[in-house]
């Protein structure tokens, strides 16, 4: 079985989605649209255990605030790369024992926001991702 271990950040919890404008091509502020996409991420992987749970295992993990090119925006102080790596190397690994389709703040599983496991909302974002992706799919 494979594993699925999607990066994603605390700052989810702030997102909305958009339906109207997924592409943010009206309106666009770059924390918004951060925060969307890092919902959007961890809803997808709520699907993939709920909507595949016989394809793969899926978690999302948030590994801290990491010193990367994004911290000007959103924090002063970060660890280094490597120990954010390091979360992600450790729950990808095959011998690491998950819970699928668990968020994990580090090392541990924490909750997600109420959006991110929505039955509904998860569902039309699969939905409007296949429309998206797969050949012949119709845009919905």
């Amino acid at each position: 079985m494979s594993r699925v271990v999607n990066g994603y950040s605390s700052l989810h919890r702030g997102g909305r989605i958009n339906w109207d404008d997924l592409g943010s091509k009206r309106r666009y502020h770059r924390g918004a649209v951060y925060a969307q996409s890092k919902l959007a991420l961890t809803m997808l992987t709520t699907a993939l255990t709920e909507l595949r749970p016989k394809v793969r295992e899926a978690v999302s993990v948030h590994p801290g605030i990491i010193a990367t090119g994004m911290l000007a925006h959103y924090s002063y102080r970060g660890r280094p790369v490597a120990e954010g790596a390091e979360v992600l190397a450790r729950l990808a690994n095959p011998k690491t024992k998950v819970l699928s389709g668990a968020y994990y703040d580090g090392r541990l599983p924490a909750k997600a926001s109420a959006a991110a496991v929505d039955p509904d909302a998860v569902a039309k974002l699969w939905r409007v991702s296949e429309s998206l992706t797969l050949p012949g799919k119709r845009r919905s």
